[in-house]
């Protein structure tokens, strides 16, 4: 939960790491941490180079979980104890995302696209720009179809050796802020008849992706839990 604290007055802040995969050729990643100061997302760097950091909260494997801040909550902050009331109103969908949210540039091979979505496990994986806004998203399903199914009739030169994310994505995807509740972003989905939805941070930046089904299964739950 965003700003999660505990007895000790410490707050534990939730840790993203979002990763561009343009597989075979590179990959970079970001570790993103939400800022309890200003509610936005932070290049962890600048969180360790904070006057209120107080270290890292690991699992039992030792990989980083949180950073931990002894900054108090700003005006307006997360209410715990409201959230848990209201928990499908008042929680924010980036609260449901992965630690690790995986994307890919326009244009990389479509084949090798599908390798990194099996060997990751991924459903579907957003495609973004260089600067990370969101330009669509890739589904396996229909990624392995295409491939299957070869070049698009009537397409020349183009085969499946030459077709890219951009080439397969779908467009036509809806997109909600990470601050957006989980209630109000299964309206969107549910009224758009989506498959997915994209989530952007206050910059623009994708920060992930949720199916439709599980954002509504999470809704449903948090309703009737």
């Amino acid at each position: 939960m965003e700003h999660g604290s505990s007895s000790d007055g410490l707050i534990r802040m939730k840790i993203l790491t979002r990763i561009i995969d343009n597989s075979p050729r590179s990959t970079m990643m970001e570790r993103l941490a939400r800022c309890s100061h200003n509610a936005r997302w932070v290049n962890s760097d600048a969180c360790v180079s904070c006057e209120s950091f107080d270290g890292f909260e690991r699992d039992e494997n030792g990989s980083i979980t949180a950073m931990v801040c002894r900054s108090a909550l700003p005006n307006g902050g997360v209410d715990a104890e409201k959230d848990a009331r209201h928990p499908a109103v008042l929680t924010p969908v980036w609260e449901l995302l992965p630690a690790q949210s995986v994307f890919a540039p326009p244009d990389v091979n479509a084949q090798a696209l599908l390798g990194l979505m099996v060997a990751r496990g991924l459903s579907a994986i957003a495609v973004v720009d260089a600067g990370s806004a969101p330009l669509g998203v890739v589904s396996q399903e229909e990624l392995a179809r295409r491939l299957k199914a070869g070049a698009p009739e009537g397409a020349t030169p183009q085969d499946t050796g030459t077709l890219t994310a951009r080439d397969v994505m779908m467009t036509n995807v809806p997109s909600v802020r990470d601050c957006t509740s989980v209630a109000d972003a299964s309206m969107v989905v549910a009224g758009r008849n989506a498959p997915y939805v994209l989530v952007k941070d206050e910059d623009g930046a994708a920060v992930g992706i949720l199916g439709a089904g599980e954002l509504l299964r999470w809704y449903v739950g948090l309703v009737h839990d």
